[in-house]
């Protein structure tokens, strides 16, 4: 097994941990504004991200966290705590939220190619669920900037 650069701790073919510069990142989902707020204070509060966001890696695109994403963009992160999975892994899959504004569910192929347009979907559009477990990872805020 290959160790990760990022953590020292051995890669997982599914899913590793980084700190992606938050330049680097597409969101696919706009962002509900007055949830920034809360999300804003939870981080200033704890001084730290209770969860890293989920990106496809490669792609580079959100699957969960745009709210954490755009509040670490609000308060000038440079970086951003991430897991990076392999989207095409059959351990993620999409679904639409029961409530979603959009017909139709979204494919993973779909999502991709909307991110890298910026043409994004409205806020709790997809649901991804991953059948692996991604550990709990609290990241300190100071190591984002």
């Amino acid at each position: 097994m290959v160790a990760s650069k990022t953590t020292g701790q051995p890669a997982d073919p599914f899913a590793r941990f980084a700190l992606i510069p938050i330049k680097n990142l597409l969101p696919h989902e706009e962002i509900v504004p007055k949830r920034i707020d809360e999300i804003l204070q939870e981080i200033k509060d704890t001084s730290g991200v209770p969860a890293p966001i989920v990106v496809a890696e490669g792609s580079w695109v959100v699957l969960d966290g745009h709210h954490r994403l755009e509040a670490l963009r609000r308060l000038g992160a440079k970086r951003v705590p991430a897991w990076l999975v392999d989207y095409d892994d059959s351990a993620v899959s999409v679904e639409k939220w029961p409530d979603a504004k959009v017909r139709g569910s979204p494919t993973k192929k779909a999502i991709v190619a909307r991110a890298k347009k910026g043409v994004l979907y409205p806020p709790k559009t997809s649901r991804h669920k991953i059948s692996k477990t991604l550990p709990q990872r609290v990241t300190p805020l100071s190591d984002l900037f």
